[in-house]
C-alpha cells in the first residue's frame, strides 16, 4: 500500500504501537491534572457546576479513569457518571445529547 511501508488497511497502526500509552496513575500525576482535580473538587464542594471541554477523546478517557477512582468533596462515595457527572462527547447518541445538554443546564 502508499508509501508508508505498511501493510495495506493498517493506516496509523504504526503510531497507535509505537505512541506511549498513559495509565490513569501517570495522569493524575500531572502537574496541570492535580490543578484540574482541585479546581473540580473546589466547585464541587461549593455546588458549583463546571464543563470540562477537549477534543481528545483519549484525554476525556484518562481523565474520567482517575475521576472515578477519586473520593467526591463530602468524601463519603467515589464519584459516579450519571450521579456526579455527565460525558457528552462524539460517541453520545444524538437522541441523548439534548436531554444531557437540558439535565446540566436546570441543575
Amino acid at each position: 500500500g502508499g508509501g508508508g511501508g505498511g501493510a495495506e488497511g493498517d493506516g496509523d497502526a504504526w503510531y497507535e504501537a509505537a505512541r506511549p500509552v498513559a495509565s490513569s496513575d501517570e495522569v493524575a500525576l500531572s502537574g496541570k491534572c492535580r490543578v484540574l482535580f482541585a479546581l473540580l473538587r473546589g466547585a464541587a464542594a461549593r455546588g458549583e457546576r463546571t464543563l470540562l471541554f477537549s477534543q481528545s477523546l483519549h484525554l476525556i478517557d484518562l481523565l474520567e479513569a482517575v475521576l472515578k477512582r477519586r473520593t467526591r468533596p463530602a468524601g463519603d462515595m467515589k464519584w459516579k457518571r450519571g450521579r456526579d457527572y455527565m460525558r457528552l462527547d462524539g460517541t453520545t447518541p444524538q437522541a441523548q445529547r439534548q436531554r444531557l445538554v437540558d439535565h446540566f443546564q436546570d441543575e
